[in-house]
This record gives C-alpha cells, structure tokens and sequence, in this order.
C-alpha cells in the first residue's frame, strides 16, 4: 500500500506540531529541504512495510533501553513509543 503526496503532508505537518526534541524530531533525521527520514521510507517502502519497521525498531529500543548509555534509558523507551504510536496512527489512516 502507497501513502499519497497529500497524505505525507497531513501527515508531516501533524508531526510538526509536536515538540522538537531529540525523540520527536532530531535534526539529523531532517534534510534541508525539510523532509523528515520517516516520510521518505514511508515513500519507498509503503505503509505497511513502515509500520512493520517501526514494530521492530520500537522493539530493539526497549531491549537495548540503559544498555547503551544509562543516562539514556528514559529516551530510548520514549523513542520506542514514539516508533509504536507512528505505527498507530499510519494503521488509522
């Protein structure tokens, strides 16, 4: 399943509006054009095939959670769950 020029933009300009921070939108998962990472896989890969990526990277950041960096633990459960709610709302739509 393709997601449509028009559904990106809804879709990127709710994410927008969430906070800007490391979990929600770091910078370096930003192209200068204003792209995010997320809505280019989505593009190459398809709704589905992004959310099956997002189920499997929600579930390597719970099992590496304070392994990594413990000062990170929290960050890397807040990543898992914004993986599980992308998910979420790309299965609503």
């Amino acid at each position: 399943m393709s997601i449509t020029p028009e559904e990106l933009k809804v879709i990127s300009d709710e994410f927008k509006k969430q906070t800007k921070d490391m979990v929600n939108a770091p910078a370096h998962y930003q192209s200068e054009s204003g792209m995010e990472c997320w809505q280019a896989q989505v593009a190459a890969v398809g709704r589905s095939g992004y959310v099956a990526h997002c189920r499997a990277t929600a579930i390597k950041y719970c099992w590496r959670a304070g392994n990594k960096d413990p000062r990170r633990e929290a960050e890397d459960l807040r990543k898992a769950a914004w993986y599980l709610q992308k998910a979420a709302e790309l299965i609503e739509q």
